[in-house]
């Protein structure tokens, strides 16, 4: 793409690095690229939209490195993506530091407050309801203000950021403040999603005042201003999350989510804590599989690797016209959607057997349930069993997830599926020149979350999460989410991840299984078509474009193949890949407005 056919913030993004000391003479000479699918030798990020890829890709070109790039960009996706995602909001990121051979993760989900009452049954609403509409999945949600947790995405994303970037913090944030205090183009996408929710955005004057100025929707080309937002960033830029947690921020937003219905407190603010911990590891083929573990589904993802490689699916042709490797992925990924009630919870409260799902002896036990009889309901694996089976010697290296001990508090009922069906939740994958990687998530739950808008922002939807009963003071729900790193040997050699709720743990593993097994393009793998079985009972969704002995293979198993054609809400998957000659490839789903960016 030429620089004269970069958006306005792109420009002044490249603008800045140029102004910068660290900036070479080949910024100015070679613009950066743009588009759903870049090369680059000197780094590459992938976002959920054009703006925020800027912003990360401004870190990069001003010598930042990976996780300079992610939460640059992640705030800036808070002021363009608000929807989806935003400082009211969760976060969940997956590191892979090249230098020191480390792997981490950084867990900043939302969490209850002090109150009793988040352990009791909610009142019923009070005030405007919506029904929403049932063909898309988007909005219908009632603005619902005992669904709104601490938000843990600035305390994470800062808290990450100050251990291993290496700009200021001033100057990671300045392109998410420009963005707020100068306004961004509204899009095809976002005015969409914003129409969806125009119920949701009425109940609230001044979110009505901002996305509705004159009662009407804002349309395609107008400029969203956040000033109130501005002065929020620039606030957390100078202060650190110390503006977010304490003082008059917390203050003013739980006086506002009080007023609606809600239970938080600004002294809940103060008490939270993000946590950065070891990353679940498991091996496929010749690759060492990195995830976040529970809360979130990083194990998922293992156990289906590891049934594709156990069952022979790996072996196989591509599934898009291969009708017994289409069943067999569908089969796989069906088993791992069921086990993962097993791990459902939080480990400071609920802790599963992490070590055991993402073991290849468990995933031994389950392989007969792939391409067998058919069963509405799947028998229930034991995990549990194999939680003492050491590491693979590849994730011993990397001090994977410690194993968890098994008590009577461990070996509860397995857990209800809680995560919601919709488009929501962002996600975005960094290489960097000296191949430093992230995959992160973030979110606000369903769009626009709770709905309640306070201080800038929208409150998060996080607390329908909890499973039935689960929901009690101080702690933090689990999350589909599964941001994935995968190494080979000491390199990283792919990044991925997907916004999309509950299609997010069906989308990842079939990218991953399409660059890997395939040896398709990153971008060719995003591209391709997709399917989501049910964990319980036949009902399969699926997306045009497989060979038509697909679906009647996939009927002739048992499965009721039901059509979908291709859109956001059926996963948006980002991806890197890293070739062994040194060149990064940066794809974004064309199911989404999302946007790959390179360093010239």
């Amino acid at each position: 793409m030429r620089l004269s056919q970069l958006n306005t913030f792109a420009l002044a993004s490249l603008l800045t690095a140029c102004a910068s000391p660290s900036a070479t003479t080949s910024v100015v000479n070679d613009p950066p690229i743009f588009g759903k699918r870049v090369e680059s030798r000197r780094g590459v990020i992938v976002t959920s939209a054009t703006d925020a890829s800027a912003a990360g890709l401004a870190m990069l070109e001003q010598g930042g490195n990976a996780i300079d790039a992610a939460v640059a960009a992640s705030f800036a996706l808070g002021v363009v993506d608000p929807s989806q995602t935003g400082l009211g909001g969760y976060a969940v990121g997956v590191a892979w530091m090249a230098k020191d051979h480390r792997a981490e993760v950084m867990e900043a989900m939302g969490q209850a407050g002090a109150d009793p009452a988040w352990g009791q049954p909610d009142p019923p609403l009070v005030g405007p309801t919506i029904s929403g509409n049932a063909a898309t999945n988007e909005g219908g949600d009632a603005r619902e203000p005992r669904t709104a947790l601490v938000p843990g995405f600035v305390a994470g994303l800062l808290e990450w950021h100050a251990a291993r970037g290496k700009l200021p913090r001033a100057t990671v944030l300045a392109p998410a403040i420009r963005l707020a205090r100068y306004g961004f183009i509204i899009g095809p996408l976002n005015h969409r999603l914003f129409t969806s929710s125009i119920e949701k955005l009425k109940v609230d004057s001044e979110a009505a005042a901002l996305f509705m100025p004159g009662g009407q929707i804002l349309r395609v080309g107008d400029r969203l201003i956040q000033a109130r937002l501005a002065t929020l960033l620039e606030a957390i830029a100078r202060d650190g999350a110390a503006a977010f947690y304490t003082g008059d921020v917390p203050r003013v937003i739980a006086e506002k989510t009080r007023r609606v219905g809600g239970l938080l407190d600004a002294s809940d603010f103060a008490a939270y804590k993000p946590a950065m911990r070891r990353p679940s590891c498991s091996t496929f083929l010749s690759y060492t599989v990195l995830g976040g573990p529970s809360p979130v589904a990083g194990p998922s993802i293992s156990e289906a690797l590891h049934l594709a490689e156990l069952t022979g699916l790996t072996s196989m042709r591509n599934p898009t016209g291969d009708a017994d490797a289409a069943v067999k992925m569908a089969d796989a990924i069906r088993v791992s959607l069921a086990d993962r009630r097993l791990v459902g919870g939080h480990p400071e409260w609920a802790p599963g057997p992490v070590r055991g799902l993402t073991s290849n002896a468990f995933a031994m036990t389950r392989r007969s349930v792939v391409n067998g009889a058919f069963l509405d309901t799947l028998p229930r694996g034991d995990a549990w069993s194999f939680e003492s089976t050491g590491a693979p010697s590849a994730c011993a290296k990397l001090d994977s997830y410690a194993e968890t001990p098994r008590t009577a508090a461990t070996d509860g009922p397995t857990r209800d599926d809680a995560e919601t069906f919709g488009s929501q939740t962002s996600h975005m994958v960094v290489i960097d020149a000296d191949h430093n990687a992230v995959s992160l998530t973030s979110s606000v739950g369903v769009l626009f979350g709770s709905g309640v808008y306070a201080n800038g922002i929208f409150l998060n939807s996080s607390g329908n999460l909890f499973s039935r009963g689960d929901r009690k003071p101080g702690r933090k729900p689990g999350s589909a989410i599964a941001p994935t790193l995968l190494l080979e040997g000491d390199d990283v050699r792919f990044a991925a991840g997907a916004g999309g709720a509950a299609y997010i743990p069906t989308a990842v593993p079939q990218a991953i299984l399409r660059m890997t097994a395939w040896g398709q393009d990153p971008y060719a793998a995003l591209a391709a078509p997709r399917l989501h079985p049910a964990a319980t009972g036949p009902a399969m969704e699926i997306e045009q474009g497989f060979a038509l002995s697909v679906y009647g293979a996939l009927r002739a198993h048992g499965y009721v193949p039901i059509n979908r054609v291709a859109n956001l809400q059926f996963a948006g998957v980002a991806a890197a890949a890293l070739r062994r000659d040194g060149v990064i490839i940066g794809a974004a789903d064309p199911r989404r407005d999302g946007v790959a960016a390179g360093v010239r």
